[in-house]
């Protein structure tokens, strides 16, 4: 018996046996397979597979047109997402050990001397909004953040009217992408609020023919104990900023703190405030909200004074001595300040809502008094106090004159801008540098 390997287009696992008669002859040929059944493809998965595909195309149109529509209408879009790619923020790494560092270094400026210094060196003359004092301030701060932050000093003095083309590249020049500003920079813009300047006052009390009985003081007194103070004693009048123009007469009625509470208990009690002027004291509310209250209340006028009860135990009845001598209150002093009525809207009154350029459009104010007034001192006040009768109201006449220069005044704001890691977002720190300014 003989075996032999089977055909190639046999099964590999089987193999044939032949006797050797059966053994064919070189000429003959042995029998091949079968012939193999074609298969027949799967009509139901291939139709599944042509719908998978068409709902994806459908699919991916959709989300092509949302977004191209998205783009068209919010093209900014297109630019966060670019900046998003290809503009990636660098985010520092901060040691906070070097922080800790950072922060005890912060907390040594300004220290008691450096403190007392600047206050010499920039408060120790008068220096009030609109004068030429105040612009050499101005300078002076400019000069001061060239020094410290290294800026080189141009040739032309970089004194701008607010609002203008040198003024808004320098505001807007940090926060443009990309950034046109990257060392810091400093400059003074000029604005044009209406200020008002006190011209001349008066606090009488007239007899019954009209003449005048007596006539206060309205100046603090010069004491050489402190030089600077009695060197500058009279030269910013005491009077209220933005007050109004006036010159009324009538009796005083006292109405402790002048808050509107304090004026509504009085007319529920019977008082008729109509033609009188109201004595009233520092403290509880803002001074505007005082003047306002008075207004509506009927009153032609107001005096405010500083009333020494309210500094604790730190008074002269406690044998403390006055100022310059000793922490009591001295009782010549006198609060400055504005009585605009911050409540309703701050800033020039002319302009609310919009900075006081050179060439604004100005309107009619409704922030400002209606009736005058005056801050007066402790010993004015006590003077007026000893008028009053039983009922809170003088039987004496009282005339309260306030004679204000109401005018459009430049005021100078010294700028410095030190570009941070972050351009599309600023830090703001500031203060009033001019001295008793009547928009504050």
């Amino acid at each position: 018996m003989i075996i032999i390997p089977p055909d190639k287009t046999q099964d590999r696992y089987t193999t044939t046996t032949l006797n050797d008669q059966d053994v064919p002859h070189e000429s003959q040929s042995l029998p091949g397979p079968p012939p193999a059944i074609p298969k027949r493809p799967n009509q139901r998965n291939r139709k599944r597979r042509i719908r998978i595909a068409a709902c994806a195309v459908v699919l991916i149109s959709l989300v092509v047109v949302f977004h191209s529509v998205k783009y068209v209408v919010h093209p900014e879009m297109i630019r966060h997402k670019t900046k998003k790619l290809f503009h990636r923020p660098h985010k520092p790494h901060f040691n906070p050990y070097t922080l800790q560092t950072i922060e005890k270094k912060f907390l040594t400026v300004p220290n008691n001397e450096s403190a007392i210094a600047a206050s010499r060196k920039y408060a120790g003359v008068p220096h009030l909004a609109g004068s030429e004092r105040d612009l050499e301030t101005a300078r002076m701060f400019l000069d001061h953040f060239q020094s410290e932050l290294g800026i080189a000093k141009p040739e032309d003095e970089p004194l701008f009217d607010a609002g203008s083309r040198q003024s808004q590249r320098a505001i807007r020049g940090t926060t443009t992408v990309p950034r046109r500003i990257s060392k810091p920079i400093a400059w003074i813009d000029t604005y044009y609020p209406v200020l008002n300047t006190g011209l001349e006052r008066k606090v009488e009390i007239l007899g019954d023919d009209g003449d005048v009985e007596w006539s206060a003081d309205l100046e603090e007194d010069q004491d050489f104990a402190d030089p600077d103070a009695a060197q500058y004693h009279d030269a910013i009048p005491a009077w209220h900023g933005l007050s109004k123009d006036g010159d009324v007469t009538g009796p005083i009625i006292y109405v402790k703190y002048g808050r509107k509470r304090d004026f509504d208990s009085l007319q529920e009690s019977g008082v008729d405030f109509k033609g009188t002027i109201a004595l009233v004291r520092y403290g509880g509310v803002f001074r505007g909200l005082k003047v306002k209250a008075a207004q509506e209340a009927g009153c032609i006028g107001i005096l405010i004074y500083s009333d020494p009860h309210d500094d604790g135990a730190v008074t002269v009845e406690n044998g403390y001595e006055a100022w310059p001598h000793g922490p009591a209150r001295n009782p010549s002093s006198v609060q400055r300040g504005s009585v605009q009525f911050i409540s309703s809207y701050p800033g020039d009154p002319t302009t609310p809502g919009y900075p006081s350029y050179k060439n604004a459009t100005r309107i009619e104010s409704t922030s400002i008094p209606s009736i005058p007034s005056l801050p007066i001192s402790w010993n004015t006040a006590k003077r007026l106090l000893s008028e009053l009768g039983d009922d809170l109201k003088s039987k004496s006449r009282i005339r309260l004159l306030n004679k204000v220069d109401d005018k459009v005044t430049p005021i100078y704001n010294t700028m410095a801008i030190i570009p941070g890691i972050v351009s599309e977002q600023a830090v703001i720190v500031g203060n009033h540098r001019d001295g008793t300014h009547s928009l504050l």
